[in-house]
């Protein structure tokens, strides 16, 4: 589990080579953002925005 972002403007810089790395030893991985007083529904767009490029499943019972 790594952290993607943080609140509406910081991106964890060392997410994308972990999880890079999770993928080169085909292991599963997962990603969060730490919200903080911020507008939730901007935190979520910005994460939302940041992750795309992953490949990610949705889990069928998760929905966003």
């Amino acid at each position: 589990m790594f952290k993607a972002t943080e609140g509406c403007n910081f991106v964890d810089r060392y997410c994308d080579p972990f999880v890079q790395q999770a993928i080169k030893s085909g292991k599963p991985f997962g990603v969060y953002h730490f919200i903080d007083g911020s507008d939730w529904q901007t935190q979520t767009d910005f994460f939302i925005q940041k992750c795309s490029r992953l490949h990610w499943q949705r889990n069928s019972s998760f929905r966003l």
